[in-house]
């Protein structure tokens, strides 16, 4: 599979990649900035324009620099999209704009009847496009950019977007940092962004993919709209269900049934040809009408409800099937169960994806080497490693040799070797259910032959996959009308 990741680098480094990348050709930098800012459009109106409506109040806020270019681009590219908008702007600087800057701001000023001028900071507005200051900021902070900054904190908006990096943010601490509700990179990921102590300033952050690719051998790397390439392709003609793969999944108990569901559903909308779901035996019935495309094996139950030690000879019955075991979700931590997902372990060949209660120190001590991914969120992966760090996610994945997909409102994916960072996705996955699709999307991944992922890009595929579906959903219902089994609906926007 091609590199489908890209470095994330510091402002020093990002700096120096842009002046080697453009070797100051203005024609060029003008190019990125207008696809930057096109970006910016449509990653705001797409997943945002429901609570913008068509006529948004929006000011932005430009430096002299690039950045304050690309903050006038995006608001000349969505007035394009929505004529009815009407556009403040103001200027740290206004008789310093750089060339390029000069030229954005008079292609938007052009809307006489819709872009005004503003002097000051104030007032209550739809949408803020912030570009005061961009990755070669140093300390300590101009006061009129402390100011300027400060000012825009206080308004009030329903969404404040900064382009590149919120400014008052770079490699070392500069004062004064601009809030921003959602934070779209423009062509390189930058390190700031992705400090711990950074997050509660950043929001929710974006790619956008404008060609560079700055791959600079860094372990930490943003997964990029590249990892989905290989499943947008057509497949062959001459294929049937078996080519794309047999999934096994082992997975729900009487106080979580969903869960086997939800991972059912997720495997079979990630293209995978065949899903056959071990289940307690109550359970079958009623699964099979509500996902008759699968194939449910009803087993065994232990007093609790959960799958029974029994259920291993239906799978011995059907072994050497399956091309991936995805093993957890909804089970129970009865040790019954866990001794069962052991035993299952040890009798496939085939890659496996552990969740929820099958992330164990027992059951990880058995998985196939380099054949494994776990999906834990931070409670369950402190039950197998002593801390979240990136250092001990990392040396974790590697000491095991398995992959990890450490789940948060930024996932991370490891592998020893490398760290990839999840920026896909919205708090609508804040729910029960959200880890269950996840499992599944990477279970019916992994189980794909012609895809042939590695555990890791499995990982990297599966939380993109449901970052975008996340996103889609958000776009189409809101962050609060929703639950988890109405993300399927919306699989059909991604693929």
């Amino acid at each position: 599979m091609e590199n489908f990741c890209d470095s994330i680098l510091t402002c020093k480094e990002s700096a120096e990649f842009e002046a080697d990348f453009f070797k100051g050709d203005c024609a060029k930098e003008f190019l990125a900035m207008k696809s930057a800012a096109k970006s910016a459009a449509e990653i705001v109106l797409g997943e945002f324009g429901r609570i913008l409506k068509d006529s948004p109040k929006i000011l932005v806020l430009s430096g002299s620099g690039h950045n304050g270019g690309d903050a006038l681009g995006a608001a000349l590219e969505i007035l394009n999209r929505l004529p009815s908008s009407r556009i403040e702007v103001f200027f740290t600087d206004k008789n310093r704009l750089k060339p390029n800057t000069q030229k954005l701001c008079g292609e938007l000023f052009l809307f006489k009847n819709s872009v005004f001028e503003v002097s000051e900071i104030s007032g209550e507005y739809d949408l803020v496009l912030e570009g005061l200051a961009g990755m070669s900021l140093k300390p300590p902070l101009r006061k009129n950019l402390g100011d300027a900054i400060m000012a825009a904190n206080a308004l009030s908006a329903k969404l404040k977007v900064s382009i590149d990096l919120p400014a008052g943010m770079s490699d070392e601490p500069c004062g004064a940092v601009f809030k921003s509700d959602l934070c779209i990179m423009a062509g390189i990921a930058k390190a700031p962004l992705f400090k711990p102590e950074n997050r509660g300033v950043a929001g929710r952050l974006r790619y956008a993919d404008l060609g560079f690719s700055p791959q600079f051998g860094h372990k930490k790397s943003v997964i990029t709209g590249r990892v989905l390439k290989p499943l947008l392709k057509l497949r062959n003609a001459f294929t049937d269900k078996r080519s794309y793969g047999h999934l096994f999944v082992f997975a729900g108990s009487r106080n979580y049934a969903g869960a086997a569901l939800m991972n059912v559903k997720a495997a079979i909308r990630s293209g995978a040809g065949l899903v056959s779901a071990f289940v307690p035996e109550n359970l079958a019935p009623s699964f099979a009408a509500a996902e008759p495309a699968a194939i449910w094996i009803p087993c065994p139950a232990t007093e609790d409800g959960s799958l029974a030690l029994e259920t291993f000879s239906l799978f011995r019955e059907r072994a050497g099937k399956e091309t991936a075991v995805l093993a957890g979700s909804g089970l129970s931590n009865n040790p019954v169960t866990l001794a069962l997902v052991s035993e299952v372990l040890k009798h496939t060949e085939a890659k496996v994806v552990l969740d929820a209660d099958a992330i164990s120190k027992s059951i990880i001590a058995g998985a196939k080497e380099n054949r494994t991914l776990i999906t834990p969120h931070h409670g369950e992966f402190l039950r197998v490693a002593k801390s979240v760090e990136d250092d001990d996610l990392l040396n974790f994945s590697l000491s095991n040799k398995i992959a990890v997909l450490l789940k948060s409102e930024l996932s991370r994916i490891a592998d020893g070797e490398n760290l990839a960072f999840n920026i896909a996705g919205s708090p609508i996955l804040a729910r029960a259910g959200s880890g269950d699709v996840l499992a599944g999307i990477a279970g019916g991944l992994l189980a794909r032959g012609d895809l042939d992922f590695t555990p890791f890009e499995a990982g990297c595929a599966a939380a993109f996959i449901a970052g975008k579906v996340a996103e889609k959903a958000c776009a189409n219902c809101g962050e609060n009308a929703y639950s988890s089994s109405c993300a399927f609906d919306f699989f059909k926007e991604i693929f």
